[in-house]
Protein backbone atom coordinates (compact mmCIF):
# COMPACT_ATOMS: atom_id res chain seq x y z
CA UNK A 1 0.00 0.00 0.00
CA UNK A 2 2.65 2.20 0.16
CA UNK A 3 3.01 2.27 -3.47
CA UNK A 4 -0.37 3.45 -3.86
CA UNK A 5 0.20 6.91 -1.98
CA UNK A 6 2.98 7.57 -3.81
CA UNK A 7 0.81 7.25 -7.04
CA UNK A 8 -2.20 8.77 -5.82
CA UNK A 9 0.13 11.93 -4.48
CA UNK A 10 1.29 11.93 -8.09
CA UNK A 11 -2.16 11.83 -9.52
CA UNK A 12 -2.84 14.68 -6.98
CA UNK A 13 -0.56 16.64 -7.90
CA UNK A 14 -0.88 15.92 -11.91
CA UNK A 15 -4.82 17.18 -10.85
CA UNK A 16 -4.10 20.18 -9.23
CA UNK A 17 -1.61 21.15 -12.02
CA UNK A 18 -3.78 20.59 -14.69
CA UNK A 19 -6.84 22.59 -12.70
CA UNK A 20 -4.31 25.58 -12.11
CA UNK A 21 -3.09 25.42 -15.66
CA UNK A 22 -6.73 25.29 -16.38
CA UNK A 23 -7.59 28.22 -14.70
CA UNK A 24 -5.04 30.45 -15.92
CA UNK A 25 -5.57 29.51 -19.09
CA UNK A 26 -9.32 30.85 -18.99
CA UNK A 27 -8.24 34.07 -17.18
CA UNK A 28 -6.00 34.63 -19.80
CA UNK A 29 -8.81 34.42 -22.19
CA UNK A 30 -10.97 36.35 -20.44
CA UNK A 31 -8.35 39.21 -20.28
CA UNK A 32 -7.85 38.96 -23.50
CA UNK A 33 -11.77 38.97 -24.32
CA UNK A 34 -11.97 42.12 -22.12
CA UNK A 35 -9.03 43.29 -23.72
CA UNK A 36 -10.68 42.67 -27.56
CA UNK A 37 -14.21 44.47 -26.39
CA UNK A 38 -12.55 47.56 -24.97
CA UNK A 39 -10.31 47.71 -28.13
CA UNK A 40 -13.69 47.26 -30.05
CA UNK A 41 -15.30 49.93 -28.25
CA UNK A 42 -12.14 52.83 -28.52
CA UNK A 43 -12.22 51.61 -32.00
CA UNK A 44 -16.21 52.37 -32.17
CA UNK A 45 -15.96 55.50 -30.49
CA UNK A 46 -12.55 56.61 -32.91
CA UNK A 47 -15.19 56.00 -35.82
CA UNK A 48 -17.66 57.79 -35.00
CA UNK A 49 -15.52 60.68 -33.92
CA UNK A 50 -14.16 60.57 -37.25
CA UNK A 51 -17.69 60.18 -38.70
CA UNK A 52 -18.68 63.29 -36.87
CA UNK A 53 -15.89 65.45 -38.05
CA UNK A 54 -16.41 65.01 -41.53
CA UNK A 55 -20.15 65.39 -41.32
CA UNK A 56 -18.79 68.86 -39.74
CA UNK A 57 -15.97 69.24 -42.47
CA UNK A 58 -18.71 68.77 -45.68
CA UNK A 59 -20.83 71.08 -44.00
CA UNK A 60 -18.05 73.83 -43.64
CA UNK A 61 -16.91 73.09 -47.07
CA UNK A 62 -20.91 73.63 -48.16
CA UNK A 63 -20.67 76.72 -46.65
CA UNK A 64 -17.05 77.92 -48.01
CA UNK A 65 -18.24 77.00 -51.54
CA UNK A 66 -21.75 78.69 -51.36
CA UNK A 67 -20.41 81.91 -49.97
CA UNK A 68 -17.37 81.46 -52.63
CA UNK A 69 -20.13 81.32 -55.49
CA UNK A 70 -22.10 84.03 -54.34
CA UNK A 71 -19.60 86.20 -53.88
CA UNK A 72 -18.16 85.25 -57.16
CA UNK A 73 -21.55 85.93 -58.92
CA UNK A 74 -22.07 89.17 -57.40
CA UNK A 75 -18.54 90.14 -58.61
CA UNK A 76 -19.76 89.31 -62.21
CA UNK A 77 -23.22 91.25 -61.97
CA UNK A 78 -25.40 88.44 -62.14
CA UNK A 79 -28.97 89.35 -61.39
CA UNK A 80 -30.81 86.69 -58.56
CA UNK A 81 -33.98 85.34 -58.81
CA UNK A 82 -34.91 87.79 -56.08
CA UNK A 83 -33.91 90.48 -58.46
CA UNK A 84 -35.51 89.71 -60.93
CA UNK A 85 -38.68 89.36 -58.80
CA UNK A 86 -38.57 92.85 -58.05
CA UNK A 87 -38.15 94.32 -60.61
CA UNK A 88 -41.04 91.88 -62.14
CA UNK A 89 -43.12 93.58 -59.43
CA UNK A 90 -41.73 97.12 -59.68
CA UNK A 91 -42.42 96.66 -63.32
CA UNK A 92 -46.46 95.49 -62.79
CA UNK A 93 -46.76 98.56 -60.35
CA UNK A 94 -45.32 101.15 -62.66
CA UNK A 95 -47.52 99.59 -65.58
CA UNK A 96 -50.71 99.94 -63.63
CA UNK A 97 -53.73 97.98 -62.57
CA UNK A 98 -55.16 98.32 -66.47
CA UNK A 99 -52.40 96.63 -67.88
CA UNK A 100 -53.44 93.66 -66.22
CA UNK A 101 -56.58 91.78 -67.62
CA UNK A 102 -58.58 91.03 -64.20
CA UNK A 103 -59.17 86.83 -64.57
CA UNK A 104 -58.19 86.75 -68.58
CA UNK A 105 -55.88 84.56 -70.00
CA UNK A 106 -53.15 86.50 -71.86
CA UNK A 107 -52.80 85.85 -75.73
CA UNK A 108 -49.93 83.65 -76.04
CA UNK A 109 -48.05 86.53 -78.22
CA UNK A 110 -49.14 88.95 -75.71
CA UNK A 111 -47.29 86.88 -72.94
CA UNK A 112 -44.07 86.44 -75.14
CA UNK A 113 -43.77 89.53 -75.37
CA UNK A 114 -43.88 90.81 -72.07
CA UNK A 115 -41.81 87.38 -70.95
CA UNK A 116 -39.17 89.16 -73.74
CA UNK A 117 -39.38 92.59 -71.84
CA UNK A 118 -39.08 91.95 -68.34
CA UNK A 119 -36.11 89.78 -68.66
CA UNK A 120 -33.74 91.46 -66.95
CA UNK A 121 -29.51 91.90 -68.10
CA UNK A 122 -27.34 91.36 -65.44
CA UNK A 123 -26.58 94.41 -63.96
CA UNK A 124 -23.33 96.06 -65.41
CA UNK A 125 -23.30 93.76 -68.07
CA UNK A 126 -22.96 95.68 -71.72
CA UNK A 127 -25.34 94.99 -74.55
CA UNK A 128 -24.05 95.20 -77.74
CA UNK A 129 -25.61 97.80 -80.13
CA UNK A 130 -26.43 97.25 -83.69
CA UNK A 131 -24.90 99.16 -86.24
CA UNK A 132 -27.28 101.25 -87.77
CA UNK A 133 -27.64 100.94 -91.55
CA UNK A 134 -26.32 103.91 -93.73
CA UNK A 135 -28.03 104.87 -96.77
CA UNK A 136 -24.87 107.01 -97.82
CA UNK A 137 -22.15 106.08 -100.13
CA UNK A 138 -18.86 105.51 -99.24
CA UNK A 139 -16.82 108.27 -100.88
CA UNK A 140 -14.13 106.61 -103.40
CA UNK A 141 -10.69 105.60 -102.50
CA UNK A 142 -8.17 108.05 -104.19
CA UNK A 143 -5.35 106.71 -105.48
Amino acid sequence: MTQRDPVRGALGAGRDATQKAQDNLESLVRDIQKATEDQANQLSSSIQDFVDRSRRNAERLVEVVDREVRAQLASVGVATKADIRRLENRIDALAGPEAKPANKPAAKGAKKAATKTTKASPAGAKVAKKPAKSSARKAPARG
